[in-house]
């Protein structure tokens, strides 16, 4: 039955008799459902937006056709979702909405590059001409840059920003660069660099993330500001604070400037300050405690971003069979990280208190 009123279906469509044609397709595509096979489905709900369109019943066509897409989506069919781009972005540029019509044009580009069907592209960039020329202020920024709206896809597709520019219409295969034209002769040198700054923000966000500075850390009384590091001892005090001064100087010096941060305690100049007062003033109780402070909260953020977390318990059943596999490792980690933190670990010296 389904066959049979798809054929007949087709024979009005042939005669240009489309109500009746309609009417089969429906039929055809309701006994599609019943079946439930989601190919069927997808072909008759795909014949019966074309029989809707070309009947002038454009706002239909497009709930079939959005009905297609979907299925062509979850059958990951990417020729089947070719046909739905297309025709979708013809029907919304029937419409006179342009922007919708760009936004599932561009998504026909893109499947037409992975398909490689040559024969689309040619009717991509036809539809494109005709879209620019009815109306290229409301869809175009800079005579370059597509303006699409993605309101009209149940299950927005991510759209990379290269993609919207006119020289991304301009690749015939997958791999093509695009070519530069008279009007935008710097076309391709702005792609490649798009390309380049889009891959570097990539690699390096995660890395800035790690690398980021907890705000409250300029919650001291303090006043931070970068310092410079010293990587020569300072001569220049003879007392014992000069030991913990050189420790600080030459054995972190370069890894701090490694690991540097905007704004992190420790790496500024108020630490140098209050070492140069411990040298004037060594029985000065309260700098002491400015000192401790200021070294506990530099080493602490730092040694617990570089602790290693213990493996995690295995399911209940086997955990008698995996109890001495876990206690190895975490012996093995705990005795890398002892080792770590001695080789870090910084000696205040015993600075004599005055006595009133």
């Amino acid at each position: 039955m389904r066959r049979a009123h798809a054929n007949i279906a087709n024979c009005h469509a042939l005669k240009s008799n489309m109500p009746l044609a309609i009417q089969h397709y429906k039929l055809a595509y309701n006994l599609a459902i019943e079946i439930g096979n989601k190919t069927e489905e997808a072909q008759m709900a795909y014949s019966l937006a074309n029989a809707l369109y070309i009947g002038k019943e454009v706002q239909k066509a497009i709930t079939y056709f959005q009905r297609h897409l979907k299925i062509a989506r979850s059958l990951e069919d990417i020729s089947g979702q070719l046909r739905s781009y297309y025709s979708l972005a013809l029907s919304f540029n029937n419409l006179c909405e342009r922007r919708k019509a760009l936004y599932f044009l561009v998504l026909a580009k893109r499947s037409s590059l992975q398909v490689n069907d040559t024969s689309a592209l040619t009717d991509i960039d036809n539809l494109l001409n005709e879209i620019l020329e009815a109306g290229q202020e409301d869809v175009l920024v800079d005579d370059i840059e597509l303006i699409i709206d993605e309101s009209a896809d149940p299950a927005p597709a991510d759209i990379e920003h290269r993609e919207l520019r006119l020289t991304y219409f301009q690749k015939r295969n997958i791999h093509d660069k695009p070519v530069n034209t008279p009007e935008d002769p710097l076309a391709e040198d702005r792609y490649e660099k798009e390309e380049f700054f889009d891959m570097l923000a990539k690699l390096q966000s995660k890395r800035m993330n790690d690398q980021r500075v907890d705000a409250s850390v300029l919650s001291s009384n303090l006043d931070f500001r970068v310092r410079q590091v010293d990587t020569e001892p300072d001569n220049s005090s003879t007392d014992g604070s000069e030991v913990l001064i050189d420790l600080l100087l030459n054995a972190q010096g370069r890894r701090m400037d490694d690991q540097r941060a905007p704004f992190l305690p420790g790496l500024n100049p108020n630490g140098q300050i209050i070492l140069r007062r411990l040298n004037t003033d060594p029985g000065n109780e309260e700098l002491d405690e400015h000192l401790v402070e200021w070294l506990m909260r530099v080493q602490g953020e730092r040694l617990d971003e570089q602790r290693s977390e213990l493996p995690p318990i295995k399911p209940e059943g086997q955990e008698e069979v995996d109890k001495k596999k876990e206690e190895d490792v975490t012996a093995i980690v705990m005795r890398m990280q002892a080792g770590r933190l001695e080789d870090q670990r910084a000696h205040l010296p015993n600075i004599p208190t005055s006595k009133n």
